[in-house]
């Protein structure tokens, strides 16, 4: 113990020395942030109607422990959806998706919430009927959105 009566209050009683205080400053306070998209999943997926497919979503989380919500066309309606238990994982979720009319083919949504919060852009995945030109609708799509 080092006792300065000039500079301390006479409430203090210890002085603490701090070397190689850059050291000490690191990651303090690292970026936490809530789930996005894992980039290199598949997108796109021909079905035939009353018949599943099955689509992965897989998203990039600072918190692991993520629980998913799907969507179809920004509604719960459409095709029949039947999640699909990942085990080991808690950054994936599979989903067998089985459009069962014209209406049911369009664009799947899921959105991963962990701790930290819910992404803010989800992933999307678009089920076109088979036999459809994909490079067209993929185009259309695009041109929509942006």
């Amino acid at each position: 113990m080092i006792y300065f009566p000039n500079i301390l209050s006479p409430y203090q009683n210890v002085l603490l020395f701090l070397f190689n205080v850059s050291n000490l400053l690191t990651n303090l306070s690292p970026s936490v942030d809530s789930p996005i998209c894992k980039s290199d999943q598949e997108t796109t997926f021909t079905a035939v109607t009353n018949r599943p497919v099955q689509i992965q979503c897989e998203v990039e989380a600072d918190m692991d422990d993520v629980n998913f919500r799907w969507e179809f066309n920004g509604t719960s309606s459409g095709g029949d959806v039947q999640v699909v238990s990942v085990p080991g994982t808690t950054t994936k979720s599979i989903v067998n998706y089985t459009p069962r009319s014209e209406n049911d083919f369009g664009t799947v949504y899921c959105w991963g919430t962990n701790n930290v919060g819910t992404q803010s852009i989800p992933c999307a995945f678009v089920v076109i009927p088979a036999g459809i030109n994909n490079q067209f609708i993929i185009y259309k799509i695009v041109n929509f959105i942006g």
